[in-house]
């Protein structure tokens, strides 16, 4: 690929060796360079060389026809919808790796900072990235301003997890785009939560819903916010306040940087998953359905 795609490229970041003084003051130039990390990336959708027509984008959104090197706008346009996708021009990086040495430094950050720079100066509006949703992985490309607009169905055959795709937006137009892009995935990620998503980690759940923008989440009424009360305070049975702890615990999550994770795992577990009590259970090691119930109530009188 490396040899034959002329829309592959390689790029590497490199840490310079000095010769230094006896005092530790560098007496010369550099004396070697040593490769600390490499990124793999593929030049997608439409550029000034390569405008991809309205008859094969047509083709592409009816299924008939799938275009080589196109992963990112095909993926925007047939499972998220967007029909200006092949509109724009992508940098996907394939592969990135820092040297083992060297990790834990900041320094995966560091790089792909410098590929943003490379990418808008190769004309790009948007660098993105497909991997197994893990909840490390998916940090780190959040940590690095990147945000979600897709997580698979299914699991991928060679990670074993839903596979997941970040763009982080490198023009204004871009970043239009990139903003509905964004509002639509997490307007439908919690109803999809209850089937499609059921299976995936609480704790992947969890970061998630913590970059859902706080404009997709529903304003509280004031029959909610009683509910939440006379929930935490014993009073109300849960299956009558459960549509309203939903909203409350969706909007408790946007936008937070998580510091206890162990306040929220159960409720998301119960109540945006609905995952059976039986299955909360033996999760967390519960006895039973009234203990569960206890459990949930101290949960959201502690957030309260």
């Amino acid at each position: 690929m490396l040899l034959d795609n002329e829309q592959v490229k390689l790029v590497c970041l490199f840490a310079n060796h000095y010769k230094k003084s006896d005092e530790g003051t560098i007496t010369e130039g550099v004396l070697s360079q040593h490769v600390v990390a490499v990124a793999l990336l593929i030049v997608e959708g439409s550029t000034c060389d390569n405008m991809i027509e309205a008859p094969l984008i047509n083709a592409v959104n009816h299924g008939k026809k799938r275009l080589k090197n196109h992963f990112v706008p095909q993926s925007l346009l047939t499972q998220c919808g967007i029909e200006r996708a092949f509109t724009y021009h992508y940098m996907r990086v394939m592969r990135i790796a820092v040297h083992p040495q060297v990790q834990q430094q900041g320094l995966g950050s560091y790089f792909l900072s410098k590929i943003s720079e490379f990418s808008t100066a190769q004309g790009a509006d948007f660098l993105a990235s497909s991997f197994g949703a893990t909840k490390s992985l998916l940090s780190f490309w959040l940590k690095n301003d990147f945000r979600i607009a897709r997580i698979g169905f299914t699991q991928d055959k060679a990670s074993g997890e839903q596979s997941s795709l970040v763009l982080k937006a490198l023009t204004t137009s871009g970043e239009a785009e990139l903003t509905g892009i964004v509002n639509e995935f997490y307007r439908s990620f919690d109803y999809l939560l209850t089937e499609e998503y059921k299976q995936l980690a609480v704790d992947l759940v969890l970061l998630i819903l913590s970059d859902c923008p706080l404009n997709e989440c529903s304003i509280l009424s004031a029959r909610d916010k009683a509910n939440i009360v006379a929930f935490a305070e014993g009073y109300r049975q849960y299956s009558s306040c459960v549509f309203s702890l939903h909203l409350w615990l969706k909007q408790q999550l946007s936008g937070i940087s998580i510091l206890d994770e162990s306040n929220y795992m159960v409720l998301i577990s119960r109540i945006m998953q609905k995952h059976s009590v039986i299955d909360v259970c033996n999760t967390y090691g519960i006895t039973g359905k009234r203990e569960l119930e206890q459990l949930l109530r101290s949960k959201v009188r502690q957030l309260l």
